[in-house]
């Protein structure tokens, strides 16, 4: 039997330093911070991507790395068990990392870089079509049929790879990417360069039943594709919100060619004319549109807040319980060895 047990079974106890005291009590903590932090990720892998994964990754590396630190300060064999501990810790945090970089959100980071890239192509085969048809840009409703046709753009262009608009043979689907609606049948070199082509766009279900029945005319095979698709134009009205929450903004790009990733589409320039602004209704629409995804975010913020709040609050309040019950436990054997 070691010397701690006998002075346990003699009633003596064992004086711990101030310094073992405090290792104790950071291991503890970072632990518990540890398995809180393992399952908020769980619970929003969906909103990670390559710099937020990084962040957290490197936080959960801190905290075994200093857990372990904890373990080598209270040097006995208590803090050599916690060791192992804190070493199969680092190992699930290992694994956990690996899987959140296989899961959903990488993919969708990459389909967002995907998506941006297009929008680009986009607009380099608008110019190639404009110098081959006398700088002209296509009507709205023929636009997708006109730059694959005549540039021999791939049309798997005009659709996100995040869009999940049926594919079966037969079904038409609506372009992903909409012209806007004031470059048509212009000048492409008298526009301004500030002024949006093309941006995300999305129909509902019932808009997008509507549009197809009002555009039938203008429904284009896809060379290569089981399905057909129709050109999508307008304005504001049509931006897409879906994939706010991943990118933090809208993906367009502006007759100059620059793809831009928008966090407010009511500051983009939408006209030919400078001092034109968008109208009350449409500018409603949009903002109304904008505030949901927003929301979403701000939710996700707040409820991160009192998350933060409990990993700071919530260890120190089991480690006080914690501590009592062991307190009172050894009181009470105090008691019986004294009887």
């Amino acid at each position: 039997m070691d010397e701690r047990r006998e002075k346990q079974t003699t009633g003596e106890t064992t004086h711990k330093s101030p310094r073992d005291r405090i290792a104790r009590g950071l291991k503890i903590w970072m632990l518990i911070l540890l398995g809180q932090s393992v399952l908020i990720a769980g619970q929003n892998w969906r909103y990670f991507n390559g710099v937020s994964l990084v962040a957290y990754a490197s936080w959960l590396l801190a905290l075994v790395v200093g857990g372990m630190a904890c373990c080598i300060i209270e040097s006995d064999k208590q803090g050599r068990r916690w060791m192992k501990i804190w070493l199969w810790g680092g190992l699930l945090v290992f694994v956990m990392i690996v899987l959140l970089s296989m899961r959903y959100p990488s993919r969708e980071h990459a389909r967002r870089i995907i998506c941006r890239s297009q929008l680009g192509d986009l607009a380099r085969a608008m110019y190639v079509y404009a110098h081959d048809d006398g700088g002209y840009c296509p009507e709205g409703e023929h636009w997708g049929e006109a730059l694959v046709s005549e540039t021999d753009m791939s049309g798997r262009l005009l659709f996100c790879p995040s869009d999940d608009q049926p594919e079966g043979n037969g079904d038409v689907r609506v372009t992903s990417y909409a012209l806007n609606a004031e470059a048509e049948g212009k000048v492409l070199n008298d526009l301004p360069g500030d002024m949006i082509l093309f941006f995300e766009a999305e129909l509902d279900e019932q808009d997008r039943v509507a549009w197809i029945a009002n555009h039938a005319e203008n429904v284009f095979e896809v060379q290569g594709e089981p399905w057909r698709a129709v050109s999508l134009y307008g304005g504001a009205e049509l931006v897409s919100f879906r994939h706010y929450l991943h990118s933090r903004g809208v993906h367009c790009v502006r007759v100059d060619g620059e793809v831009l990733n928008a966090e407010d589409p009511l500051a983009l320039r939408w006209y030919v004319d400078k001092e034109r602004e968008l109208d009350e209704a449409t500018a409603a629409l949009v903002a109304e549109n904008l505030e949901r995804p927003r929301g979403v975010l701000r939710e996700m913020r707040n409820k991160a807040y009192l998350k933060i709040a409990g990993w700071l609050v919530g260890p120190y309040v089991v480690w006080g319980l914690v501590t009592l019950l062991l307190r009172m436990r050894q009181r009470q054997r105090r008691e019986t060895q004294k009887g």
